[in-house]
This record gives C-alpha cells, structure tokens and sequence, in this order.
C-alpha cells in the first residue's frame, strides 16, 4: 500500500542479513511494482481465452500445425465433425494425411512458399477418415503457438459449390455449343431460302410464259376472234381464263416473296398522285364488289406520294380484294387518304366479318391465312398481307390493322410524302409521234413481232392483228 492508502501488485523479496560470524542481523526487503506486467499478462490471458473461444466455436474446421514437422498441433470440434478423426487422432497425424496421395507434393511446396514468408489460401482437395473427397477452400495464417513457429488453418467446405459451378459450366459450355449449332443451322437454312428464292425468281420467265400463253389465247377464244363459240365452250374457256389467272395470282405471289427475300426486288420510286391510279385499280376490284354488290368510295384529294408507283398498285390492290373478299353481300369498302405530317396515309376500310385480336398478330406472316368463319377455309396463299408489309416497309413506310368481330376492318399503310406533281401526262416517244415509221403495207402499219417463244409471238401477233396491225 502506498503512503496515500492505494493499493498496488508487487513482487516483494526478502533475504537474511547476517554477520561474518553467520549471525542473523536482520532482514532486507525488495519490493518491485508489477502492476502494468500483471494487467499485461491479464489482457495478454483474456485474449487468448478469446481467441481459444473462436478457435474451439468456428463452425468451419480449424487447425494449429506445426510449419516444420507439419504435425496437427491443435483442432476445433467443427474439424472433428467434418473430417471424421477424433481430436487425439487429429493430434498424431499431420496435414499430409488429410490430403490425396496425389496432391502431397502440391501441399509440400505450398509448405515451402509459407516458410518464405508467402500467404497461403485457394481450393484443396481433402480426405475424410472414410476415405470420401471434398473441395475446401483454405485460408492460413502464421502465428506462434507454444513458442513453436506454426500455421492456423480454417477450412471452408465448398464442395457444393464446386459442383454448382460445374453444372454451371456445363451449362454454359451446352448453351454455347446449342449456340454454335443453331447459328450453324440458321447459315444453312439462310443459305437454302437464298437458293430457293434465287431458284424461284430464275423460273419467273419459265413458270409466267406458258400460263401468259393459256390466259391470251383462251382471252382471244372468248373473244371470238378465231370463231363463233356456243354457251357451252364460251362457259368451259372461262372456267380455263379463271383458274389461269389464279394460278397467275399465286406463282406471281411466290415469286414477289423470293425476290423480295433474295434481296432481288427493285423499286423505282417517282412522286405521283393517288388519285391517278385509283382508276386502274377500281377498274379491277369493282367487278369483284359488284358481283357481291359491295359499294366502294374513295376520297379525292390531290395529294402526292413518293412510291413505287407499281408496287402502290399492288398493294392498294391487295388490300382491296382482301376487303371484298372478307365483306358479305351488300356491304360497303371505303379508300381514304391524306397528306399527315412528311407522311402519305392510306386506308381501306370494309364492313366485313372482321378479324380475332390474336389473328391480328398473326395476318403479316408469310401463309397465315384468317378464316372466314361464314365460309370456312380462305383461297390463297396466304403471302398477300406478307407481301403488303414488305413492300410498304422496303419504301420507307409502315401498315396497322384495327378490327372488331361482326363490324368490319381497317388497314392502313404510311409512304413518304411527294412533291408537287405536274399535270398527268406522259412524253410521246418518237416512234408515236411519226407513225409514218412503221412502214405501211398496203393500208396496216407494220409490226415486227419478237420473242424467242412461237406461243407468245403468235399470240401478240393475233391481238395486232385484231387491233388492225400487219405483223
């Protein structure tokens, strides 16, 4: 105790004091404060009790080896639970034995990089006492363990997610080679739709000559030109002219599709009026509604598109025949357009049976066809609404459809907007302009008819020669 009554830990020594008789004089005492080495020595106990705490709680195997001799110096009970040995088992083996025979000399040299002062971690394989592996990822780190120079270890079991890693790869790995396949198998039937396309817009001349051929001559046998036909045969010739120039119909829509699919279409784009060629068109579609005694109106205006004037026609026209084929009898079919915007907008409007909302979704694919639920299956093909879309797209424009059951249907279509067109006309060539040039016999201008198939040149030359011609 000190003078002003605190307290405080010392090591006190006394020895005896004596003469040089050997007679006891006395006593001397030696008295050192060692309070900071016994709070020392307190905190050094705390944390080891603490860090024994961790070690012996750690869910994860944990271990004390020694660096030199590699013996298993101390281990916690997770590492008992998980590697199956008992703690005095643990304590004769060294790491080598929880290791495959075949990894010894990986785990030696990992041994030699500590010694040198170098950190160890990564995935190992262990050993269970049963003799089953598992991945465990290590992470160590030195330390002084009963003044010898050792290595604590904790040991984290990852073997499931090495196997989920795996099935990972392997997924990844299939996905890749699914890829490869599939980019594989699209080259190929990339490059067997160009081949058929390519096939089929060579064969336009081949396929449309000899059916042009059916469709003149039978037009010319109903005309009478060659003779008088009774009702029978003028009935049979228009059953021939009928299924002609369906057939026309359809080999013209596969081969519009393979050009446009092989890249091969080409457009020639003109500013032109709409009201111009409404008249061509209606000419076409109105014995169609007439037949079925369907009204059809259009607008107008004077206003001027950008377009394929050809392709224009052509798709005006398949959405009118769509309209009155879908429309029943006594119906009506509307053609709207405006300037809207930097953009032409067209519409064709029918009071038809209208369209299913899933089908609309349905209706540009190439041969989807909507049936007709009053009359069942649909003639075509099924290309002419595919067609449409292509060719609106390929100038520059976009088509919708709005549609309700029992009340009818509207498609639409946008084109870019032309500049002012002049008045309709077209220049007369020279060969007009001098009929003279044509060489008369007799009082019949004269005609040089070429082509290399006898079909077509007898049949332009018996429309010229009907026309007055000499050919």
């Amino acid at each position: 105790m000190r003078k002003d009554g605190s307290r405080f830990r010392a090591d006190v020594a006394i020895s005896a004091l004596t003469d040089e008789t050997g007679k006891l004089r006395g006593f001397s005492k030696v008295t050192k404060d060692i309070t900071e080495r016994k709070r020392t020595e307190e905190l050094l106990q705390e944390s080891e009790a603490r860090h024994r705490k961790l070690f012996d709680n750690n869910p994860h195997p944990t271990w004390v080896f020694d660096r030199d001799t590699l013996q298993f110096l101390a281990v916690n009970a997770a590492a008992v639970r998980k590697y199956g040995y008992s703690s005095s088992e643990f304590l004769e083996m060294t790491i080598k034995d929880i290791r495959p025979p075949e990894d010894v000399p990986n785990l030696l040299e990992r041994v030699a990089s500590l010694r040198n002062g170098n950190e160890s971690g990564g995935v190992w394989r262990h050993r269970r006492k049963d003799g089953t592996l598992m991945d465990v990822e290590i992470t160590s780190y030195a330390l002084n363990f009963a003044g010898r120079a050792a290595e604590v270890v904790v040991a984290v079991d990852v073997t499931q997610r090495k196997r989920d890693e795996a099935e990972k790869r392997k997924f990844v790995d299939s996905l890749a080679a699914s890829n490869r396949e599939l980019e594989l198998r699209n080259r190929e039937v990339e490059h067997a739709t160009k081949l058929k396309s390519k096939f089929l817009s060579s064969m336009s001349h081949e396929l449309r000559t000899p059916l042009n051929a059916i469709i003149g001559f039978s037009d010319l046998l109903s005309e009478e030109t060659a003779g008088q036909l009774n009702e029978k045969q003028k009935r049979f010739v228009g059953h021939v002219l009928t299924g002609a120039r369906h057939l026309l119909a359809l080999i013209n829509d596969i081969l519009d599709l393979s050009k446009i699919e092989a890249g091969q279409l080409e457009l020639r784009c003109e500013d032109f009026q709409v009201k111009d060629v409404l008249p061509e068109i209606l000419s076409t579609i109105r014995p169609l509604a007439m037949a079925k005694h369907i009204g059809v109106g259009h607008s107008t205006e004077e206003t001027c598109v950008y377009a394929d004037r050809l392709r224009f026609k052509q798709i005006l026209y398949n959405l009118l025949s769509n309209a009155v084929k879908f429309t029943p009898e006594g119906g009506k079919v509307e053609i709207d357009y405006s300037n809207d915007g930097g953009m032409v907008f067209v519409s064709v409007s029918d009071t038809g049976v209208g369209i299913r909302p899933e089908d609309q979704k349905l209706i540009f694919e190439e041969f989807r066809q909507v049936s007709d639920t009053t009359r069942g299956v649909t003639e075509g093909t099924g290309l002419g609404l595919a067609i449409t879309k292509r060719l609106v797209e390929q100038q520059g424009g976009t088509i919708a459809v709005e549609s309700e059951i029992g009340k009818g249907t509207r498609f639409s279509f946008t084109l870019p907007v032309g500049k002012t067109v002049a008045k309709h006309g077209q220049k007369v060539s020279d060969a007009q302009t001098h009929p003279d040039s044509l060489g008369p016999i007799g009082t019949k201008p004269l005609i040089l008819v070429v082509d290399d198939e006898l079909p077509a040149r007898e049949l332009l030359a018996s429309y010229l020669e009907g026309a007055g011609y000499a050919t």
